[in-house]
């Protein structure tokens, strides 16, 4: 590594209209390999690799990238970024051998903002302040509004750049018209609130309740969290998600970087209806269109296999949420998203020590049920969550008033008898 920086060969993973891009370096001794999609990446791609740089379109999916490149010494970075002037001006950078101004190393994964935005400034009647989030689409500033504080979600790329991209471009911005539209009008204590939404210089917003707090991910990877505690929030996410059914809406991105905790009252609340729909007797546009969306760790059987989806998928994730807390790892992994999702149709939830109450035991497996007809509700989780203290005190194991015909689970395998 002393010699300098080198490049090899450069992956792009749906990064659009990338033909003015591969023309540009179509001098340089380096290889550039279009994909259109991660699927396509790892399925075609060696293990071993030197020197190996690889650009995506969604943060998401850096860290399934960046463990399928391997943990070697050869150098291999992950950046998130669809901007064509980035990507170019890191390409640059490395083969000149420098890497000033960018912040690569050998072990981090690195993550290019799309938009770079000077702090403190203005849009519209707000005053941003400070980044607080980013996500695959948007990014999430702290802000004040008329002396009130918001946490302002905007997208991250300008309007200009989603001009330059057509009807791409329209469909960022209808996905951010839609998320508004299930998030507005939300009233719960366990569910972020939506204050307005609209237009603002050309350009979609959402004006959210700030939670001063972190991410239920961040908390969790830091240090153990107490069951007593990891109970009460699953029951408050639970409450939320039986309000969020009652009017009849989905969020299907349950998971723990979308649970906000509030710093001193520890309150979660759920956030980011960047996946939301509408609960409905038929298949979904996204199961007809034959696309995943959502974190791969986190989707229902029934959603993997393309079947009609109703609030059951939000009990599935809370229940791998659930499980990743007590435990401190996921109930399904793999090294890449297909490996995920052919895990959390073939395999068997992993059995729960006994250090956990049987009661507990038998309600993560109750949410982890393949079939979703006899998977439990949100408000028939949080009730029996309501009811925990007393049911241990009488021993009670007897899930009644839930959807499960074996309540004693003394065989793990067959927990997925249709």
């Amino acid at each position: 590594m002393s010699d300098g920086p080198r490049l090899r060969r450069v992956n792009l993973v749906h990064i659009p209209d990338a033909t003015a891009l591969l023309h540009r370096f179509s001098g340089q001794p380096v290889e550039f390999t279009r994909y259109d999609s991660l699927e396509q990446f790892l399925k075609t791609r060696t293990r071993n690799e030197e020197d190996e740089l690889v650009f995506l379109d969604d943060e998401e999916d850096v860290p399934f990238a960046q463990s399928f490149l391997g943990e070697d010494n050869a150098r291999k970075y992950v950046i998130a970024s669809t901007s064509h002037s980035e990507i170019a001006h890191i390409v640059q950078q490395i083969l000149r051998g420098s890497t000033i101004g960018i912040h690569i190393s050998d072990t981090e994964i690195t993550r290019i903002p799309r938009r770079r935005i000077e702090l403190p400034s203005t849009f519209g009647p707000y005053y941003l302040k400070q980044l607080i989030g980013e996500g695959g689409m948007g990014q999430v500033f702290l802000a004040t509004r008329n002396g009130q504080q918001s946490a302002l979600k905007r997208l991250r790329m300008t309007p200009e750049s989603l001009h330059k991209r057509g009807q791409d471009g329209k469909k960022y911005i209808d996905h951010f018209h839609r998320e508004m539209g299930y998030h507005c009008g939300l009233e719960h204590p366990s569910i972020v609130r939506c204050k307005r939404g609209g237009m603002i210089e050309g350009e979609p917003y959402l004006d959210l309740e700030y939670i001063k707090g972190r991410t239920l991910r961040h908390i969790a990877s830091q240090a153990k969290i107490e069951c007593a505690e990891v109970y009460r929030m699953i029951k408050c996410i639970a409450e939320g998600l039986e309000y969020l059914h009652g009017n009849g809406i989905m969020h299907r991105d349950v998971k723990p970087g979308n649970i906000l905790v509030h710093e001193e009252q520890r309150d979660p609340y759920l956030s980011d209806f960047g996946l939301a729909h509408y609960i409905m007797n038929e298949l979904c546009d996204c199961c007809q269109r034959g696309v995943i969306e959502g974190t791969p760790f986190y989707v229902a059987p029934e959603f993997i296999q393309g079947d009609i989806l109703d609030g059951q998928v939000d009990s599935w994730a809370l229940g791998v949420t659930l499980f990743e807390l007590l435990m401190g790892e996921k109930p399904f992994t793999a090294r890449t998203p297909c490996g995920i999702m052919e895990n959390i149709l073939e395999q068997p939830t992993p059995t729960l020590p006994s250090k956990f109450p049987p009661q507990v035991r038998d309600l993560v497996y109750n949410m982890l049920e393949k079939d979703p007809g006899r998977r439990s509700t949100p408000g028939e989780i949080a009730a029996y969550l309501r009811n925990l203290p007393e049911r241990a005190r009488r021993g009670d194991t007897n899930l009644l008033k839930l959807r499960y015909d074996d309540a004693t689970h003394a065989d793990p395998s067959s927990r997925w008898a249709a």
